[in-house]
């Protein structure tokens, strides 16, 4: 749970290498591993490297197939790779498990969804495509230090 914490840490420190070393080490370890494999599924992600994201987060899916965090960074992840059908499956499945319409998570869903659709508007199903979808950069935060 430590290197899980700390890969999280990393990565909020934009620091997304360290990140991804320390959670392939808890992964591995089979503590959290599902934490883990989410975790290190978003640093994939946010790096690009799409395939490597796929394929921890479906890991991931294994562990928690009812959780739609994970299908939501699975639909970012496919969506970026430029497969639209199983992006927008995963974004599907996301809100079903999501619960409530009016809640702040469904939304964003909605938002993916539809900006996944408006990138492939005018596509036919049976056309050959690709998606570019650029992954989000590392946020970076400051320090708040505490003033006595």
């Amino acid at each position: 749970m430590l290197q899980t914490s700390l890969g999280m840490a990393c990565q909020s420190l934009g620091q997304p290498e360290r990140a991804l070393e320390l959670l392939s080490d808890a992964a591995r370890s089979g503590q959290c591993s599902a934490l883990a494999s989410f975790q290190k599924g978003c640093v994939l992600s946010s790096l690009g490297r799409s395939a490597e994201a796929i394929a921890e987060l479906l890991r991931a899916e294994q562990f928690a197939p009812r959780e739609p965090c994970v299908h939501f960074q699975l639909g970012r992840a496919y969506a970026i790779s430029g497969d639209a059908k199983k992006a927008l499956l995963s974004f599907t499945t996301a809100m079903d498990l999501c619960g409530a319409k009016d809640s702040k998570h469904h939304q964003i869903i909605v938002n993916a969804q539809a900006e996944l659709l408006k990138a492939t508007s005018g596509v036919r199903a049976d056309d050959e495509y690709t998606i570019e979808i650029t992954p989000r950069p590392p946020v970076r935060r400051r320090r708040r230090t505490l003033q006595l």
